[in-house]
C-alpha cells in the first residue's frame, strides 16, 4: 500500500542533532553490549520504527548477539549470510527496504512469523566490508524515506568506528596485561639472582644503611684486594675514591627517601695496593616486612679493561662528537647489553631532550611511543644478531613535555679481535617533518572529504587539484579539467564589469566571495557561492588560488521538495492530514463570514479483498486512480485529501445551498460504482461510502 508520511524538515534537524550526540555517545564506549544498547535505541528514535537490532558478521554467518534482538528464537543464534536479509545486506554493501517482507522472494517467512514485522529496513555497517548490519522493523506496512534511510545508515557508519575502537581498546588492554606478566617474571628473575650472589662471576655484596659491608662475595675481594675479612672492616664509603663518592651518596639518599628504587653508576674503587679500579655498580634496597629499608644488595662488576680501552679510543670519540654536534644528527654509543654509554650532549639543547636519564639503559626501556610489541622484537632481533639498522622511528618526551619524534640508525662495534663491544650510530630529529606529514594527512583528508566543492588552481587561474564534490557539483572529472582555464565554467549571465569587480577584490585584498552563475558540463546553468582566496609564497608572491562552493541551486531543489513531502500523501499526491487541517479552518473561517460549507468524509468498499487478493501493488494502483477520478470532478477552490489507507476527505467551499453538497456527494458514489482498469490490464469494482457535515 502506500509510503509512510514523511519526515517533516524540523524533526529532520532534531534528528540530525540527536545523530551527533549518538556519535558521541559511541566514541566513548568500551564493550559492545553498551554499543549495541546504544545503537538499537538509536535507531528506533530516529527513523519512528517499532523495533530495532544490531547484527554481527560472524565469518559466513549472520550473529544476532544483540540482547534485544527482534524473536525470541533469533537472540545469539546464528544464520548463513546467504538465509537472511540482514546477510544480504552485508554481502552486498548496501541497504535493504522491504515494505512487506511476505510479499519478498529474499525474506525467510517462517522466521519472521513468531515476530510483529511487518516491514524492515536493513541497512550494513561499513561501506567496503560490512562488519554487519543494523536492521529497523515496523509493525505495520513501511517503507523507509531516504531521510530515515540516510539517518540509519549514518548511524551504522559510526557503529562501524565504535566497533574498531572498542577492538583497539581490547588489543590495548591485552597489551597492558602482557607488560604486567612481563614485569612479574623480570621480578622473580631479579629475585633469584640476588639468592645466588655468592656463586655469581661479579662481585655481590649486602651493604648496610650507613655503608658498612654486611656481606661479601669472593670476586668482590679480588676486584678491591681485601680478604673478606678486611672488607667487613670497612666501609663502601672508606674504599670510594672521593671524587665519585659523592654522586654515590646523592642515589643512596634519593633511594631511601623513595624517590628511587635502585641506580647503577661507573664509578672509582680504591685497590688495596692504591691503584684506582673502575667498576659499574648496581644498588638495589630492600625492605623488612614493615616496609622501611632494611639493607642495599650491590653488584660490583670489574670494567678497568673495558675503561683503559675506553680512555685509549677517547681522542677519536672526541673528534666524532664534535661532528656530531655540529651535524644535525646525534650521535649515541651503546655497551654490550644494548644500554646506552654514550649521547651527543647537543641533544640537549636543539631538542630539550633529559639525555642523561637515558645511560645505562636500553632503547626498550625508555618511554619511546609509535612502536608497536612486533617492531620492538624486530628491533631487539636485530641486536641479538649484531646485524646493523636503519631509519627506525620513534617518539620521546623532552623536557618540556613535547613530542620529539627521532629517525635512528646503528651499526655494531667490534674488536680487533672480533669481539662484540656494543653498537654506536645517528639520531635524527624528524619532528618538524612528522608535523608537517600529520598536517598534509589532514589537510588531504579536509580536501577529500569536504562536501564544499574545492578547487585549486595557478597564478593564472589554471587547473591544477579539485576535490570529489566540486566533480559531482560541476559534473566535469578532475583529468578532463587539469590545466585548462577557470573560464570554462562561465554561463554567459555575468558582464565584463562583474569579473572586473570580482578580480580587482581578489588582487586588493587577496579574497571574494559572492553568488555566481556557472555552466555544468552536461549545459546545466546553476547558481552557487563561491569563496576564492589567493595563496603567496614566503616572498608574499602568488603561486596559486583556491575556490570553494556551494550549489545554492540544488540546495532550493531539495528545500522545495522536503516542503511539498511534509504537506503531501507520497502516493496520490493529494493533500496529507497536516495540509487538509489547514485547509479546513480556511474553510471554517469563511463560513464564520457567511459563506456556506461541506465536510464529505469518504471511505471506501470492498478496497481490503482488492488489496490481499490482487496484492499491495495493485492497491496502490487503485488509491491513485481513484485519487484522478474524484479530482477530475471537484472544482479548483475544493479540496480532496488523502488520510491514510482507503478513507479521504472532501472541503467543499462556497456552496449555494446544501443541496449541493449533497449532489457532489451522489456524483462521487457514481463515480466509484464505475468499474477501474489497473495499469497490469485488470478490472476491478468498488464502491464508496460517504458521509457529509
Amino acid at each position: 500500500m502506500g509510503s509512510p508520511v514523511p519526515i517533516q524538515p524540523s524533526l529532520a534537524h532534531d534528528n540530525a542533532l540527536h545523530l551527533a550526540e549518538v556519535v558521541q555517545q559511541i566514541a566513548q564506549i568500551r564493550d559492545l553490549p553498551a554499543l549495541m544498547a546504544i545503537v538499537r535505541r538509536a535507531a528506533r528514535e530516529l527513523t519512528g520504527a517499532d523495533g530495532a537490532t544490531l547484527v554481527l558478521r560472524d565469518g559466513d554467518n549472520c550473529h544476532y548477539a544483540d540482547e534485544d534482538a527482534i524473536g525470541p528464537l533469533w537472540k545469539g543464534q546464528r544464520f548463513p549470510l546467504t538465509t537472511c536479509i540482514s546477510g544480504y545486506a552485508m554481502l552486498n554493501a548496501e541497504p535493504v527496504i522491504i515494505a512487506d517482507i511476505y510479499a519478498d522472494p529474499r525474506v525467510p517467512h517462517a522466521a519472521y512469523r513468531p515476530t510483529f514485522v511487518k516491514s524492515l529496513c536493513m541497512v550494513p555497517i561499513g561501506r567496503q566490508k560490512p562488519l554487519g548490519a543494523i536492521g529497523c522493523y515496523w509493525a505495520d506496512t513501511h517503507y523507509a524515506t531516504p531521510i530515515e534511510l540516510e539517518l540509519q545508515q549514518a548511524l551504522a557508519d559510526a557503529t562501524a568506528i565504535g566497533i574498531a575502537n572498542i577492538a583497539l581498546y581490547r588489543q590495548l588492554d591485552e597489551a597492558r596485561q602482557l607488560a604486567e606478566a612481563r614485569a612479574a617474571e623480570a621480578q622473580r628473575n631479579e629475585t633469584l639472582f640476588r639468592a645466588s650472589f655468592e656463586h655469581a662471576g661479579t662481585g655481590v655484596a649486602h651493604v648496610s644503611l650507613d655503608g658498612r659491608w654486611l656481606r661479601v662475595n669472593r670476586r668482590l675481594c679480588d676486584i678491591v684486594g681485601y680478604s673478606h675479612d678486611e672488607l667487613l672492616s670497612q666501609t663502601f664509603q672508606d674504599i670510594t675514591y672521593p671524587p665519585d663518592l659523592q654522586a654515590d651518596l646523592q642515589y643512596v639518599d634519593q633511594m631511601l627517601c623513595g624517590q628511587i628504587q635502585d641506580y647503577s653508576m661507573e664509578k672509582r674503587y680504591i685497590h688495596r695496593d692504591g691503584q684506582l679500579v673502575w667498576i659499574n655498580l648496581t644498588v638495589t634496597m630492600v625492605c623488612n616486612e614493615a616496609g622501611a629499608p632494611d639493607y642495599f644488595i650491590a653488584i660490583i662488576e670489574d670494567i678497568q679493561r673495558r675503561k683503559q680501552a675506553e680512555e685509549a679510543l677517547e681522542e677519536e670519540r672526541e673528534v666524532f662528537r664534535n661532528l656530531a654536534d655540529i651535524a644535525a644528527e646525534y650521535f649515541w654509543e651503546l655497551d654490550e647489553q644494548f644500554r646506552f654509554k654514550e649521547i651527543s650532549a647537543s641533544i640537549a639543547d636543539h631538542s630539550r631532550m633529559n639525555y642523561k636519564d637515558y645511560f645505562g639503559k636500553t632503547r626498550w626501556e625508555l618511554p619511546f611511543e609509535g612502536l608497536s610489541e612486533a617492531d620492538w622484537a624486530k628491533h631487539r632481533k636485530t641486536l641479538a644478531n649484531h646485524l646493523p639498522f636503519r631509519n627506525l622511528e620513534g617518539g620521546l618526551r623532552n623536557e618540556a613535555g613535547e613530542m620529539r619524534w627521532f629517525r635512528i640508525s646503528g651499526a655494531p662495534v667490534f674488536s680487533k679481535s672480533g669481539q662484540f663491544r656494543g653498537y654506536h650510530g645517528a639520531s635524527q630529529d624528524i619532528t618538524e617533518s612528522k608535523q608537517t606529514e600529520v598536517r598534509l594527512r589532514q589537510h588531504a583528508m579536509v580536501f577529500e572529504n569536504s562536501q564544499e566543492g574545492v578547487v585549486i588552481t595557478d597564478a593564472q587561474a589554471r587547473v591544477i587539484d579539485a576535490n570529489a564534490a566540486f566533480e559531482r557539483i560541476t559534473e566535469y572529472r578532475l583529468d578532463d579539467i587539469r590545466g585548462k582555464n577557470m573560464r570554462f565554467m562561465q554561463s554567459g549571465r555575468h558582464d565584463r564589469a562583474f569579473f572586473l569587480d570580482m578580480w580587482q577584490s581578489i588582487n586588493e585584498t587577496g579574497n571574494w566571495q559572492g553568488e555566481i552563475w556557472n555552466r555544468r558540463k552536461g549545459g546545466e546553468i546553476y547558481l552557487e557561492w563561491i569563496n576564492i582566496s589567493t595563496v603567496n609564497d614566503e616572498s608574499g608572491k602568488r603561486v596559486a588560488y583556491v575556490g570553494t562552493s556551494v550549489d545554492i541551486t540544488r540546495m532550493q531543489h531539495v528545500q522545495t521538495e522536503m516542503e511539498r513531502l511534509a504537506h503531501h500523501d507520497a502516493l496520490t499526491g493529494l493533500p496529507n492530514r497536516l495540509l487538509l487541517m489547514s485547509r479546513l479552518e480556511h474553510a471554517l473561517a469563511r463560513t464564520k463570514r457567511g459563506g456556506l460549507g461541506a465536510v464529505l468524509f469518504l471511505d471506501l468498499d470492498r478496497f481490503k479483498p482488492i488489496n490481499d487478493t490482487l496484492g499491495h501493488k495493485a492497491g496502490d494502483e487503485l488509491l491513485i486512480a481513484v485519487a484522478a477520478r474524484l479530482n477530475g470532478r471537484l472544482r479548483e477552490q475544493d479540496t480532496l485529501a488523502r488520510l491514510g489507507g482507503d478513507e479521504f476527505v472532501i472541503v467543499l467551499e462556497d456552496l449555494v445551498s446544501p443541496a449541493a453538497a449533497a449532489e457532489v456527494a451522489q456524483d462521487v458514489i457514481r463515480l466509484l460504482a464505475t468499474p477501474f482498469e489497473l495499469p497490469a490490464g485488470t478490472r476491478v469494482h468498488i464502491g464508496g461510502s460517504v458521509g457529509i457535515a
